[in-house]
This record gives C-alpha cells, sequence and structure tokens, in this order.
C-alpha cells in the first residue's frame, strides 16, 4: 500500500512538474502580438484625409491610393481650401499620379489635372496653361529625368537622393512574397521588443497599446518625457539587431540593409541631444493618434487630431487612414505621354515672354 502510494505521489509530482514547466513558457508579449498583427496587415487600397486650419483659414487634403498587380501604384490627390480670397470648398481633384516599379521607379502626373485645379483657385491659371501649349496631359519622367534637367538649370539635386528608389535597388525592383514575410517576421520580433521595453518607462500615458490598437497621446508634458524614455533605450541596438535579422533572410538586398544601418549610426547620440535642446517654448500641444487592426480583415485604419500653439497662433488638425483589399485592381498607366524636357523647354520659353 505504501509503495502503491508512494508511485501514486510520484506520478502527481511528475504531472505537476511538466505543468509547471508548460507554465514557464511565456506568452508573447502585447508588443510582439501587436507587431506581428500589424505586419499581417495585407491592403492595397489606402484612403487618407488631412484637414488643417488657423485663424479661420484651412486647407484639406485627401489622397487614395491603389497598388495593382503588375508593380505599380497609382495616386489620385485631391484638396480643398478656404483662405483670403480662395475658396475650393469641397475636395477637388488636383492630380492623378503613378509610380511604376517594373522597370527602375518610373513617375507619371497628370498635368492637365493640376491646370485645372488651378483654373478653379484663379482663372487665369487656365490662360497660362493655354500659353505653355503642352502636347499632353502627363508628363513621364524617372529621377535620372529630373536630376538632369534640375542640373541643367543650376538647381540643387541633394534632396533627391532619398526618392532614388531604382539607384538603391538596382534596374528592376522585385517584391518576393515570402522575402516579404520574412522581412515582416523581423520587424514585429524587433518591433515588439522595442515596445515592450518602451512600456516600462516613465512616460505620462503618451503611448499606450495592446494586442490590436495602438494609441499616441502627446502633450507639452509627456512629449519630453517620451523623449527621455526613448533616449535612454539603446535604440542603435534594436536597429543594428533589425538590420542582423534582414540580412539573414535569403535574397535580402544588401544595398537596403547598407542602408538602414547607416541611418542608426550615431542615432543613440542624436536622441540624447535632442532632449537637451528640447525646446518648451509652444504654449501648448495636444496630439492623438489611434491606429486599429482589424485581425480577422487583415486592415487597419487610423485616425487622429490635435491642436498647436504658439504664441497667438494655434494649428488645428486631423487625419484619417482607411485601408482596404481590393480584389483584382485593374487601371492602366498612361501611354500617351510628353517628356520633362518638354515642360521645361514651354516653361522656360513662357518665362521668357513675361519677362
Amino acid at each position: 500500500m505504501k509503495k502503491k502510494l508512494m508511485a501514486v505521489v510520484l506520478m502527481l509530482t511528475m504531472v505537476l512538474s511538466m505543468a509547471a514547466c508548460g507554465a514557464k513558457k511565456e506568452a508573447k508579449s502585447a508588443g510582439t502580438q501587436l507587431m506581428e498583427n500589424f505586419a499581417a496587415v495585407d491592403v492595397n487600397s489606402i484612403n487618407m484625409t488631412m484637414d488643417y486650419d488657423m485663424d479661420g483659414e484651412s486647407f484639406g487634403l485627401g489622397m487614395d491610393m491603389l497598388e495593382n498587380t503588375d508593380s505599380s501604384v497609382k495616386l489620385d490627390i485631391s484638396a480643398k481650401l478656404n483662405m483670403e480670397g480662395v475658396s475650393v470648398k469641397d475636395l477637388t481633384p488636383v492630380t492623378t499620379m503613378y509610380m511604376d516599379l517594373s522597370d527602375g521607379l518610373t513617375y507619371y502626373i497628370d498635368l492637365g489635372q493640376i491646370f485645372d485645379f488651378a483654373e478653379n483657385i484663379d482663372p487665369q491659371f487656365g490662360m497660362i496653361a493655354s500659353y505653355l501649349g503642352l502636347s499632353k496631359d502627363v508628363v513621364k519622367f524617372n529621377i535620372d529625368d529630373l536630376k538632369r534637367v534640375m542640373t541643367a538649370y543650376g538647381l540643387d539635386t541633394s534632396s533627391l537622393e532619398g526618392l532614388d528608389i531604382a539607384g538603391q535597388l538596382g534596374d528592376e525592383i522585385v517584391i518576393d512574397p515570402a522575402i516579404t514575410a520574412k522581412e515582416n517576421e523581423v520587424v514585429a520580433s524587433v518591433g515588439g521588443k522595442f515596445l515592450d521595453e518602451l512600456a516600462t518607462k516613465n512616460i505620462d500615458g503618451a503611448v499606450q497599446f495592446d494586442n490590436t490598437t495602438l494609441v499616441l497621446s502627446l502633450n507639452e508634458k509627456n512629449t519630453k518625457l517620451l523623449l527621455e524614455a526613448v533616449a535612454s533605450m539603446d535604440v542603435e541596438a534594436y536597429g543594428n539587431e533589425l538590420c542582423d535579422g534582414l540580412a539573414a533572410i535569403d535574397n535580402y538586398s544588401t544595398e537596403v540593409v547598407d542602408e538602414l544601418r547607416n541611418e542608426f549610426v550615431g542615432l543613440n547620440d542624436t536622441l540624447k541631444n535632442a532632449v537637451e535642446n528640447y525646446d518648451s517654448s509652444l504654449g501648448s500641444m495636444t496630439f492623438k493618434v489611434n491606429a486599429n487592426i482589424n485581425v480577422a480583415n487583415k486592415v487597419l485604419v487610423l485616425s487622429g487630431d490635435g491642436s498647436v500653439t504658439e504664441g497667438s497662433d494655434t494649428v488645428n488638425m486631423k487625419f484619417g487612414i482607411n485601408s482596404s483589399k481590393v480584389e483584382n485592381p485593374e487601371y492602366v498607366v498612361p501611354a500617351d505621354t510628353m517628356s520633362l524636357d518638354e515642360v521645361m523647354t514651354a516653361l522656360v520659353g513662357l518665362m521668357g515672354s513675361l519677362y
């Protein structure tokens, strides 16, 4: 009997020990789960609106982006204005822009729409469009074209370096779903660790999150606390971990990793200097952003609003971003286009006739 009892005790001890070992396996942190859910967002259509107003004058911007399966993006831009002598009350199309990544990066911009919008503001702009006498509505160019034209007119091209995606990634940009999935895993892992450490800091509610929601609530007090908290963290180490993880992915672009790694060099010191030189002269500031992930539909919804007061000036702003997945998106990148050289020649000719 004693031996049987001892056997039962031993069996229970083994079961409890196994249960305890199982309990030691930590569940994923809220930061990691949030970043994994964010990485799982699968959308190809984004609608964004932004509104600003100051001293009775206002400006609104709308953007609708649609990504096609042929490595191109269509961007419809609209705007509204309410300023002294200018009133466009409703969002009105400004231009349609295409970015084609199938062979480097090529831009297509509808100048005809831009002139139509400008004519809504002042009819004289319509006259300028007719004087230019452009042969087409859409201009087609790449970064090399833009650099060449700017250089010809003595303009600084250094600001274009960040836009030279084709130059950084090669002549052909290929989006590999398998590589993207692994990239998302790396970003989720490192980003989750960063958020989890940030959550341990005294930031007075500046950043709050759970598995599917992130809320950024800033004011003049906790903005500095947030900056101090981030500056106290080894952000460069997180950057190196991110870059090392990306570099370990088969066939991942070494140019992208090198470029990203350079962005993190000296960032710890930069953040510390930002804390030391923090400008708290703003009379008041509030800003709130809500990011919500619909896990089932893999979409992201963002909204935000805020105000900044400096002296007697107060700027109010709000924005909204909705994303979705459009099945079989269809549009055609324009084929009937003109060159950037034609546009510049026409502009120079017009300026010469006026002056």
